[in-house]
């Protein structure tokens, strides 16, 4: 799908971008799983990363953040 044939789509997902980079700047700084939309299409991605302030205590010990759906 072209985004120039479906402006509305192209509006809302650029809406939906600005969205999901403002909650994980603040509310999901310390969420493992990243959602997000390339700019070049509709296909959701969701990413796995290490969440922010994770390093600063890698000396305590933290149950595992293995996903064990994942294979």
């Amino acid at each position: 799908m072209n985004l120039g044939t479906n402006l509305a789509a192209a509006v809302q997902l650029a809406r939906l971008r600005n969205k999901l980079s403002d909650y994980y700047a603040v509310e999901g700084l310390g969420n493992p799983l990243r959602i997000r939309v390339p700019d070049e299409g509709y296909q959701v991605c969701i990413d796995v990363v290490e969440p922010a302030g994770e390093q600063m205590h890698s000396d305590v010990n933290q149950p595992s953040r293995e996903a064990p759906w994942l294979f």
